[in-house]
């Protein structure tokens, strides 16, 4: 088999909010070996995390061992998690008809929404942010991890989606806000795209929407999602059109 290509961070183009097994073992190894550049956050926990940058330092350290001391070359932190598959077998002449096959899945990162930095870590992949690089133009500016969003994995288990006001849903609907603002700017017009467009992340999908797949086990999975965004979405516009009409009214 072929290995897959290693993401490289700086072209993140899926967030995959949950790492359940469906989505460890079925989703992100076919976007990996589609050329999609995935980072997995854990909605809780840092159990995954954790594995994975022990693997990391694993491969970081061996790398170094193998290097001369004339070498120049950075060592690249390499992040991934392997898969175990079993594959059935034909023979009849073993007692044991089953093999197993592991596979190593690289990921371009990996984090968790169980802490407010871990949190804070994943919004800011949307969200520009100040830089002392100097852009092309020669001038010092604004960049953002992402530019190019188009996927989001969702594995957050059934109770995940039990509620609308579950955190998992809660954090998916930020998310989403978060891109819209990073794509289109605020209502307002005074948003993530002072910069006239240039900025702004985008999705290059043939329709241009970035498109939201769910692993979990639930009937009905994505049109009851799309129920839950629109429910938040409606709710958060009525309370800030309430917020402005009150601020206005005791001024």
């Amino acid at each position: 088999t072929t290995k897959p290509p290693t993401p490289t961070p700086t072209l993140i183009d899926t967030i995959c909010l949950g790492s359940g097994r469906f989505l460890r073992a079925v989703l992100v190894p076919a976007l990996v070996g589609c050329g999609f550049q995935p980072v997995i956050f854990q909605t809780r926990g840092r159990t995954f995390l954790d594995y994975c940058m022990d693997r990391s330092s694993c491969h970081e350290q061996q790398q170094q061992q193998q290097e001369t001391s004339t070498t120049t070359t950075a060592v690249v932190n390499e992040i991934s998690y392997e898969v175990d598959t079993v594959l059935h077998s034909s023979s009849t002449t073993s007692s044991n008809n089953n093999s197993i096959q592991t596979d190593t899945i690289p990921i371009a990162g990996v984090g968790t929404l169980g802490t407010s930095h871990g949190k804070e870590a994943l919004f800011a992949l949307i969200r520009r942010r100040s830089t002392t690089t100097t852009t092309k133009g020669g001038d010092d500016g604004e960049t953002r991890t992402i530019r190019n969003l188009r996927m989001i994995g969702v594995g957050v288990t059934e109770a995940g989606l039990a509620s609308v006001d579950s955190t998992p849903v809660r954090d998916l609907a930020e998310l989403l806000d978060c891109c819209r603002i990073a794509m289109y700017g605020t209502d307002d017009g005074d948003g993530d795209d002072g910069d006239g467009g240039d900025g702004r992340m985008t999705c290059d999908n043939p329709n241009g929407k970035i498109c939201v797949i769910n692993t979990d086990n639930v009937p009905g999975n994505g049109s009851l999602l799309q129920e839950y965004m629109i429910q938040i979405a409606t709710t958060t516009d009525t309370q800030s059109k309430h917020t402005t009409t009150t601020t206005t009214t005791t001024t």
